[in-house]
């Protein structure tokens, strides 16, 4: 948990697009797998604004998705 999310901001901090992107696709999976529907989707949000390369999205709203994936 706490490794990945500090694997997430690293990436966003990096703007490193390409990992970020796989990073958030795993806590999708991972987030459904346990039940966690809104964070699954909120992360699903992430993963395609990191396929879309959309680097201000993920500055502004990753601070969001790492608090709510540390409140799961």
């Amino acid at each position: 948990g706490k490794e990945k999310c500090n694997c997430i901001e690293q990436y966003a901090l990096l703007n490193d697009i390409t990992n970020y992107t796989i990073e958030a696709h795993a806590l999708k999976s991972v987030a459904a797998t346990i039940g966690a529907k809104a964070l699954s989707a909120e992360a699903r949000e992430h993963e395609m604004a990191g396929r879309d390369n959309e680097s201000e999205f993920i500055k502004d709203n990753h601070e969001k998705l790492l608090y709510d994936y540390r409140q799961v």
